[in-house]
Order: C-alpha cells, then structure tokens, then sequence
C-alpha cells in the first residue's frame, strides 16, 4: 500500500498542544468591584444621610470616611486595569501560541510532497529530501485524530494525512495492519486488562497526589499567600473602628490558612470530577519492556524508564512520568494473581516516588567463595 500526501496548516495545528491559557474570570472582577463599591459607601452613606450616634456625633468619622472613599476607589481603579491588562496578555499569548505554530510548520520539512509505503516487513518513507526504510519493530506507538494518523519511532514522528486515501476502508486498512505490527511486538508479562475508568479513579488519584506525591506543596503556598493577603484586608478594614479591633485575635491567620487550604483542595477535586476525561474502553499490555495502553484511536508505549517512580494505595497504583504528570491504574482491573505480578514488576523496575531507585548489588569477585573466605 502506497499512500501520496501533503499536510496543511489546519492538520499540523490539530496536533499540537492546544491553547490552554483562559480569560480572565469576569465574575471575579464583577464581584471584585462591587465589593470595592460597597467599601465606598460604607464610608459615604453615613455622611450624606448625616447618620448620628446617640451624643451627636457621626457614626464614622470624616477620617474614616475618606479612608474608606480612598480605599475603594483605589481598589476599584487597580481592578478594573488588572482585568483590561489580563485581556491584553491573554490575547498576546493566543498571538504568540499560534506563531509558534506557524513557525513550526514552516520548518516542518517536505510537507507539499510525502508518501509513505508500508508491508509486512516494515515501511518506507519519501519525500524531496530522500528515502528511507523502518522495520516494523522501531514502531512504538500509532495515534490518529479527525485529520492526521501519527506513527512513532524510536527516532521521530511520522504525520500522515487521511486526505491522502483513496476512500475510508483504505484508512481502515492501513490502521489495522500498523496495529496488527504493535500486536506482534507485545510480550505481556500479565495478560491485557480491559477497562474504563470512573470518576471515582481520578478524585483518588488526586487525593494520593495531593498527600503523598507533593500535590500539597503548591496548595499550601497558594493557601499562605491567599492568607497573608486576607490578613492585611482585615487589619486594614476595622483597625481603629472598635477597641477590641485595633488588634487581630491570635488565632485570625490560623483560621485563614485553615479555610484557604481547604478551598483549595475542594476547588482541586472539583476541577478533576468535571474535566472531561476519557472513559470510553481501554485495553492495557504489561510487560518486561513496558506498558502499552491503546483506546478507541490510540495506541501507545512507555518502556519502564519513561517513569520515574510509583505511588500505590488499596485501590490505585500512580506511574510518575514527572513530579506532575502520572498515569493511573486502578487495583479493581486485576485479579489477584495478576495484581501480584504486577506489583511484583512494578517494584523491581520502579522505585517509591520520591526515593532514587536502589542500586543493583555489584558482581561477585571471582575469587570469591559461596559461604565466606576466597579460593587461593
């Protein structure tokens, strides 16, 4: 089979990382300001209704009314410029996002003029700059989206375009034989698991990121700055305007770190159940060599030393590609035999995550005498 294509623009653009970056949240902005509005007239309705405490003096005083004035009209001003400056970087970066685009399809090279020519024994790619022949086992993983297939090697990244096929049975056929090729190649140490994952698998996986993988790090940095900044409002706000709040109770920054960390654990676990994620079927192979996961489209392979080290609890396992990237397995795919291979593999080419993977024992001298001593 013998295929002749080109790649345009829109098919290289739909297999790049999307642009993730989102608008500015306009109802924080809203809620921003209109807390800034509240502040104004908290220190201007006293004065222009004249509002009076029971010796004739006014419920705020011209000082803290200004204040208050001052206060929220600063506040509203720096909202309202930091939300027209987000809308600026935002639109700069979707500019700067789809340059790089742009750029990397102008470097991509011969993309007017490809073929690709598969067999049983491998494939051979061609275009202007020259020709060459793969054999099917440097294939180590197939993917395909609306517009492009994608085979990868242990050395590059081979696109081609469905525009490219006579008619769909042909894309059917060639996706088929490249399967079939990946098939052949496995040598599971655990038979394929079928599966698909539930929402319940993700919000765990968080959880066991969040306590034992360094998830909480980031959360509770976030969570003292938050407080530190919610601290100062309050000091700000109600210094002078009772006896007992010229100082803060003790426990004020305690109870803040407390609830910030808590709302942003819950914003976290409420972010991962509404991702759209993928649980249509899946098929896992695990073997000597690695695991290999394909869906309804995909096909991919990850040797053991893509990972960097494993989390587990009673109901997951977590395979760390980096300290914020992991695949999840959940326990309930296997069975108990299985699942004791497995783990069995797991830990003999994985560390814990966190910990450096033991060294191998060194080689025994060969002078060396099983039960002590050394030959002569």
């Amino acid at each position: 089979m013998r295929i002749t294509y080109d790649i345009s623009l829109e098919e290289f653009a739909a297999l790049q990382a999307p642009f993730l970056m989102k608008s500015p949240n306009i109802w924080f902005y809203r809620a921003a300001l209109g807390f800034s509005g509240f502040v104004v007239l908290a220190g201007c309705i006293p004065l222009l209704f004249s509002l009076r405490d029971a010796s004739g003096g006014l419920i705020i005083p011209v000082e803290f009314a200004l204040f208050f004035l001052s206060l929220g009209c600063a506040g509203g001003g720096a909202i309202y410029w930091l939300h027209r400056r987000g809308q600026a970087k935002l639109e700069q970066a979707r500019q700067r996002h789809w340059e790089r685009v742009r750029t990397a399809y102008r470097q991509l090279h011969c993309r007017d003029q490809r073929a690709i020519e598969v067999s049983d024994s491998g494939f051979t790619l061609s275009c202007r700059c020259g020709r060459v022949t793969r054999p099917w086992m440097e294939l180590t993983s197939f993917s395909e989206n609306n517009f492009m297939l994608g085979l990868r090697t242990k050395s590059e990244f081979i696109l081609v375009s469905k525009r490219g096929f006579s008619s769909a049975g042909e894309v059917t056929e060639f996706r088929a034989l490249v399967l079939d090729q990946l098939e052949r190649q496995k040598k599971p140490a655990v038979p394929y698991v079928d599966f698909a994952y539930m929402k319940r698998d993700f919000t765990r996986a968080q959880m066991l990121h969040v306590r034992r993988g360094g998830g909480w790090k980031p959360l509770v940095r976030r969570a003292i700055v938050l407080s530190a900044i919610s601290y100062f409002a309050l000091s700000a706000a109600f210094v002078g305007q009772r006896p007992h709040f010229g100082a803060l109770p003790w426990w004020t920054m305690p109870a803040l770190l407390a609830f910030w960390v808590t709302a942003l654990l819950v914003q976290g676990l409420n972010k991962v159940r509404a991702a759209r994620h993928y649980f249509g079927p899946l098929r896992l192979w695990i073997a000597a060599e690695g695991i290999s996961l394909r869906d309804e489209t995909t096909e991919s392979r990850c040797s053991w030393e893509n990972f960097i080290g494993y989390l587990e609890d009673s109901r997951i396992y977590l395979l760390y590609h980096n300290p914020r990237l992991y695949r999840i397995f959940p326990k309930r795919i296997f069975d108990a035999r299985h699942q004791q291979e497995f783990r069995q593999l797991l830990t003999s080419k994985l560390p814990p995550f966190g910990q450096p993977l033991a060294p191998p024992p060194p080689p025994p001298s060969p002078n060396h005498v099983p039960g002590g001593g050394f030959d002569p």
